[in-house]
């Protein structure tokens, strides 16, 4: 099992910007951060942002997770390919990260895994 530290962020796909970082603001008490005719990121505390809508179908969403130490992720991208071959999985070290992903779909959610930042 990958042991998750924190969720660091979701990007959710959406044909309503406006919609979305209405509810997002309004019911929910997150604040805009960046906001572009693509996309919107809105934050719940001091981090960048932890909440992205993107304009883009529905069914396009990533979960990015937070890992304790730059040596789990490649513990955490073995766990992700045992169960589930079809992800296409990314490295890039100097930036302290995996991303892995699937194709985007009804059942299918890309979700990026991160440990801390490295000195590049």
């Amino acid at each position: 099992m990958i042991k998750l530290k924190d969720i660091r962020y979701v990007r959710v796909g959406t044909r309503d910007i406006d919609a979305a970082v209405t509810f997002a603001t309004r019911i929910i008490g997150l604040e805009v951060d960046v906001r572009d005719r693509h996309a919107a990121y809105l934050r719940s505390d001091d981090r960048d942002h932890t909440l992205v809508y993107l304009d883009a179908p529905a069914d396009d969403h990533t979960v990015g997770f937070e890992l304790g130490a730059l040596g789990e992720l490649d513990m955490a991208a073995a766990e992700i390919l045992s169960t589930a071959p079809s992800f296409v999985i990314g490295k890039r070290p100097a930036l302290g990260n995996v991303a892995a992903s699937l194709p985007t779909g009804p059942e299918a959610l890309p979700e990026g895994f991160y440990g801390p930042e490295q000195a590049v």
